[in-house]
């Protein structure tokens, strides 16, 4: 899967955003000093405007029907959801909003990483009734917390998804905070994931482009469309800077016209 008609084709689904393949050390912008030393200012501005342009779609989308608990999800590993969700939850901050984020990738959690938060209590132990929301969440910016995986078995995790003990705690966090986001696991290796998509308003797809096979894609459609949520759209991730280059010439005009520039 390359483009976005590709998606459109197979899926029928919208295109909520496309991501920019970039080369940088660092995986998400809008937390610290501004543009990276190792990004061009193109690459930068295209960047975050396709995180903002995620942000408004879901802010649009929940006019009309509630968006407040969001899954982020992927096929297989290496697509880039957990980049996504945490530079969406950023985004949402940017404009005031309150946000959580939690890491609900039980066998692989990177966000505490990414975030550079304690991983002592978090999501797991809150499906495990073993921890309380306030001390199982992080701030990591303006308005944003992070619920990392914690520390609880995956066992207990798994026996916490599967029963009312999930809703009740994304609506605890859904009191606290105006989005709930979720990371989760890859949908085409982890059944568990289904219960998280029923409990949510709407399911995020990520595709990886050049790397995300159709088949795959189509797979992971059908399985979510199980849990009864709607798939709201795609985000197209890592796409190569060559296929956005009309864009470029776009930036750059805009610039020029810029009296502040």
């Amino acid at each position: 899967v390359q483009t976005e008609q590709d998606i459109r084709q197979l899926t029928g689904l919208p295109v909520l955003a496309t991501v920019l393949l970039v080369r940088s050390r660092r995986s998400m912008f809008l937390l610290g000093s501004g543009q990276p030393e190792d990004m061009r200012q193109e690459d930068y501005f295209l960047f975050l405007e396709a995180f903002r342009r995620l942000r408004v779609e879901i802010q649009l989308l929940g006019r009309d029907i509630p968006m407040r608990r969001v899954m982020i999800a992927s096929a297989l590993p290496g697509e880039g959801k957990s980049t996504v969700v945490v530079n969406l939850g950023l985004t949402f901050g940017e404009v005031g909003k309150q946000v959580i984020i939690a890491d609900a990738d039980f066998h692989r959690p990177t966000l505490h990483r990414t975030l550079k938060t304690p991983n002592t209590k978090g999501f797991s132990d809150l499906l495990a009734g073993t921890g309380e929301l306030r001390e199982s969440m992080s701030p990591v910016a303006e308005g944003v917390w992070l619920s990392p995986r914690g520390a609880s078995s995956t066992a207990l995790s798994r026996t916490g998804l599967g029963s009312q003990r999930l809703t009740e705690v994304l609506e605890s966090m859904a009191a606290e905070a105006e989005y709930v986001l979720l990371d989760s696991s890859p949908i085409l290796l982890i059944p568990d994931n289904l219960y998280m998509a029923a409990a949510v308003d709407g399911v995020i797809l990520v595709v990886h482009s050049g790397v995300t096979r159709p088949r795959d894609l189509l797979r992971t459609k059908d399985i979510l469309e199980k849990s009864g949520t709607p798939i709201i759209g795609v985000v197209l991730n890592q796409v190569p800077v060559k296929a956005v280059n009309q864009y470029y010439n776009y930036y750059r005009s805009y610039v020029r016209h810029d009296p502040k520039a």
